[in-house]
């Protein structure tokens, strides 16, 4: 269900009113979409460091308004606005004006409230799929943004020109060979520390700058992580149009575990 208010440079504003504003006719923008759990927003400062460092690569100026506190604070203000008391999407859009001169960044936040407060885990699993020839090849910029999709069973490998996997349209990878855990080297907030909390706990992790086809080929386990997926068990792996190879569930009952003690201790 869409909401009435939002957060527009520390004020709270009518979405309706916004039709005449700059966000409307931005030329260029950062976005990151937060999973509120029982109000709390999950990540918050990875989430803001990300696209700090974003807009300085792009030679722009952080807004003062854009720190931990005050985005916190103004979350919570446009949660009680809207009555939001649960789960929920919050979306952060810092944007500027590129031409004819460059303006000065403003920003946004949104929120959607969500059904269920708790990740949900599916033991029907989902299918990957990884496709050299006709898959979309792109630089691969984790950026957690949401977007409201039906339940799947199926997400294709996002991979690089080398044909090394970079992750999924919804997520991040964690792939299991020869007992470890690897992953890209740039993961979604939630991907990245929840890959320290596994380090801490014995489990050994490696990052590469695109898993290597050969690691995701021989994988013993395959599992999906993501902002709003939490974690899901990939079941079963097509490579190229072959018949597919169905995935063990052993390590992910165990990372299962594993993730819902470690989100239980971030809200």
């Amino acid at each position: 269900m869409e909401k009435n208010f939002c957060i527009y440079n520390n004020e709270i504003t009518k979405i309706e009113t916004l039709n005449t504003a700059p966000i409307f006719a931005i030329n260029d923008y950062e976005r990151t979409d937060i999973r509120l759990y029982n109000t709390h927003p999950l990540f918050l400062a990875s989430h803001l460091q990300n696209i700090c460092e974003s807009m300085k690569k792009k030679g722009v100026t952080i807004p003062q308004q854009l720190t931990f506190a005050n985005i916190d604070h103004q979350i919570h203000r446009v949660l009680n606005v809207n009555k939001v008391y649960k789960g929920g999407v919050c979306t952060l859009l810092v944007f500027w004006q590129k031409f004819p001169t460059q303006s000065e960044p403003a920003y946004c936040i949104f929120v959607k409230p969500l059904e269920t407060l708790q990740y949900n885990f599916s033991t029907r699993g989902t299918e990957l799929t990884y496709q050299s020839e006709s898959a979309t090849i792109y630089p691969f910029v984790p950026n957690s943004t949401y977007s409201e999709q039906e339940e799947t069973f199926s997400t294709n490998c996002i991979i690089n020109a080398k044909g090394d996997v970079m992750g999924t349209d919804r997520g991040d990878l964690l792939v299991i060979a020869n007992d470890t855990i690897h992953l890209h080297e740039k993961t979604e907030p939630i991907t990245t520390i929840f890959a320290e909390h596994l380090a801490r706990n014995q489990w050994k992790t490696q990052r590469h700058n695109g898993i290597p086809q050969d690691i995701v080929a021989n994988s013993q386990e395959i599992i999906h992580c993501g902002t709003f997926i939490g974690v899901q068990w990939i079941n079963k792996l097509t490579i190229n149009n072959d018949e597919g190879r169905i995935l063990g569930y052993d390590y992910t009952k165990q990372i299962v575990k594993e993730f819902t003690t470690f989100i239980s201790t971030q809200g």
